[in-house]
């Protein structure tokens, strides 16, 4: 029967590995609320976390470096990404790759902006190993002590489920809300360009 359970561990960790690697923080969010409840070992789960993501990060920036003139035409669509991209790390140096870390549609962008500007590609890849490292901790031990509070939500939603329709209300209102607000911060950036 352990190894049924090690079998299922070891495949969360390579699925952390997986998921880290397209530079989503869910993932590793899950990691630390299933530390909390001994189902994986949390600095584990992060030092893999960490491991997906700086590959991945540094591979994209090395492969549209060696790569730019094959891959440009299949960024067509995403040209106005990665020009905004460019101007944020001109704008903000090397804080744009630790900014970009946490938030979503950029993450990918940055590193193939990077890769195809003459950015040095021994700074990037130190800068985000530090970034990605920051990152592993803080969102796995976020989660490792969210878990705690997520369980209390969950055993009073239990105890009283009138309660249930509010908070899947009021989830569905911050997630439109959090879109909102990022395709209006994305607008006024395109207009003041």
């Amino acid at each position: 029967m352990d190894s049924v359970f090690s079998g299922y561990e070891n495949l969360g960790y390579a699925l952390l590995f997986l998921y880290s690697m397209g530079g989503g923080y869910i993932g590793i969010l899950a990691a630390g609320a299933l530390s909390a409840v001994g189902k994986l070992d949390l600095s584990l789960s992060i030092l893999v976390a960490i491991c997906g993501n700086v590959i991945a990060s540094s591979f994209y920036a090395i492969f549209f470096r060696y790569q730019k003139k094959e891959l440009t035409k299949y960024l067509r669509k995403h040209r106005r990404k990665v020009a905004l991209a460019n101007i944020w790390i001109k704008k903000f140096g090397i804080w744009m790759i630790f900014i970009c870390k946490y938030l979503h549609g950029i993450r990918t962008i940055v590193p193939i902006a990077i890769g195809m500007s003459k950015y040095s590609l021994y700074r990037f890849v130190l800068v985000n190993l530090i970034a990605t490292i920051i990152w592993g901790v803080v969102l796995g031990v976020l989660g490792f002590f969210a878990s705690g509070k997520l369980l209390e939500l969950i055993r009073f939603m239990i105890n009283k489920p009138y309660v249930i329709p509010i908070v899947v209300v009021a989830i569905v209102v911050l997630i439109v809300l959090f879109y909102y607000i990022k395709s209006k911060i994305f607008k006024k950036a395109r207009n003041k360009k």
